[in-house]
């Protein structure tokens, strides 16, 4: 006889499963459709219809178009679909093994390059339905805070090691500014046609000129 407990476990885990991938599609195709289309310009309709679901899934999944652009950032921001952070345990145990400041800065800049490659477009979209929607722009200031937050994590790790210009809060401040909405990675980027490696290392040597003392 079939253990009736293992067969809806296993059932569980079945469409456990296929939430996921039902999830992964939508975000993908409503990561494309935003960047192609705007956050307005594109339709839960039409984002159900590249991700091969229905308009009801989408919904019953995320509920707004808005959350499901939140998900679309997070996942761009930290790799995964839910959970997650940038700044994970991982790379501050990798950060903390090193002991010279600028290395760590390196190391930093190393672990959130592909995370800026990713929020770079998805940066212009909400900033351009922010303009327009309330809710949007709660939201962009909500992912703000999160970075700045994170980013004064990073500064206490370089603070461990080396003589900071500043104090770590004006410090954050001004690391935080000088990638806010990764403008200085677009602009180089996308007005000037630099590739994203060498934009990046721009970056990073402009953070670490004016936050780390020689």
């Amino acid at each position: 006889m079939v253990d009736q407990g293992k067969r809806r476990a296993y059932r569980s885990a079945v469409r456990e499963q296929q939430r996921e991938e039902t999830r992964a599609a939508v975000v993908v195709a409503a990561a494309q459709l935003f960047v192609e289309l705007g956050y307005s310009g594109t339709s839960i309709s039409e984002i159900a219809r590249v991700a091969d679901v229905s308009p009801e899934t989408v919904y019953a999944v995320f509920g707004t178009k808005r959350e499901l652009l939140r998900a679309v950032v997070h996942t761009a921001a930290t790799g995964v679909a839910e959970g997650g952070a940038v700044v994970d345990a991982d790379l501050l145990e990798r950060v903390r093994a090193e002991p010279d400041a600028r290395r760590r800065l390196e190391l930093m800049g190393e672990a959130t390059f592909d995370s800026l490659v990713r929020v770079g477009p998805l940066d212009e979209v909400v900033r351009a339905a922010a303009a327009g929607d309330p809710e949007i722009a709660s939201l962009a200031r909500e992912h703000e805070v999160q970075r700045l937050r994170d980013i004064r994590v990073l500064v206490s790790l370089l603070a461990e090691v080396g003589t900071l210009r500043m104090s770590e809060r004006d410090a954050a401040d001004v690391m935080w500014a000088l990638a806010r909405s990764t403008g200085f990675y677009r602009n180089l980027t996308v007005e000037r046609g630099w590739s994203a490696v060498r934009a990046f290392r721009a970056l990073n040597d402009a953070i670490g000129r004016t936050v780390l003392a020689d």
